[in-house]
């Protein structure tokens, strides 16, 4: 099995019938393979799987013989030489048997395991006591914690390199006081040696661009903070680089009387 990529050409059109090999492949490999939708799109710049992809199929190829060679037909002419016949029917099957994938699992195992996300160190620099410890809210508890010293932060080790699909911050126990602020300026980091951190989500604290500020100004201006007491929030993630380890850390907060800022549990997902 060749498993080196190839650039799309103009003339390549058709998935083969072995697209479920190709799927598998896919999986196994952890190589991308084109959609036909993708491969309509002159413009696309994308990448398959050396021989996944001939020119035309048999069955296609068919549908097109005695037809005049036109720049919207001419890949069924798959001999190229000026005709669509029943010798470009014999030629694609031919490209089609050559084009088969053969993919052994054994080979490539997948790993199918959950990944699971465990605390691994946090920081809030405070004296207030248990409640304050940044592991509270990676566990099934419901133990608010009140970040009081910030910049703050908890690291998370994951069972395996893994992209994030999403974070959920659920809001802490007490914000119908008024006194604690909701994250404001924030980040997520992840890294594969808990020593050099790449940026993937940076939020900062403006009510335009930051969904719990903007909640947090809405039930402010109307009274109604109680609404906020363990609210979640889920905000997805698009970037697919795969980690180790991810950072969140609270820079500064938004909202509230006090130093605090209240967070009740942090999910990653």
């Amino acid at each position: 099995m060749d498993k080196n990529l190839v650039k799309k050409v103009a003339e390549v059109k058709h998935i083969t019938e072995t697209q479920s090999d190709l799927e598998l492949f896919s999986k196994v490999t952890g190589l991308i393979y084109a959609t036909e939708d993708m491969m309509n799109d002159e413009n696309a710049d994308w990448y398959v799987p050396a021989g996944a992809f001939i020119p035309s199929d048999s069955e296609m190829v068919a549908g097109h013989v005695g037809e005049e060679v036109t720049d919207e037909n001419k890949q069924y002419d798959v001999d190229n030489d000026g005709d669509i016949d029943e010798d470009d029917v014999t030629a694609a099957k031919e490209a089609e048997a050559n084009s088969k994938i053969e993919v052994n699992e054994d080979d490539y195992p997948i790993d199918d395991t959950p990944v699971v996300f465990t605390y691994l160190r946090g920081e809030n620099n405070s004296s207030w006591g248990d409640n304050t410890n940044p592991d509270n809210v990676t566990d099934n508890d419901d133990w608010t914690v009140s970040i009081t010293n910030m910049p703050a932060y908890i690291v998370y080790e994951a069972s395996k390199e893994t992209n994030l699909s999403g974070i959920k911050i659920q809001l802490g126990s007490d914000m119908s006081s008024g006194n604690h602020g909701v994250p404001g300026n924030w980040t997520l980091e992840g890294s594969n040696d808990d020593t050099t951190w790449t940026n993937i989500i940076t939020m900062e604290a403006n009510a335009e661009t930051n969904e719990i500020a903007a909640d947090y100004d809405e039930h402010n201006e109307s009274s109604t903070l109680s609404e906020l007491n363990l609210k979640e929030y889920n905000i997805s993630i698009s970037d697919t680089n795969k980690y180790k380890y991810f950072k969140f850390s609270i820079i500064s907060k938004y909202g509230g009387n006090w130093g605090t800022c209240q967070l009740n549990k942090l999910q990653l997902y």
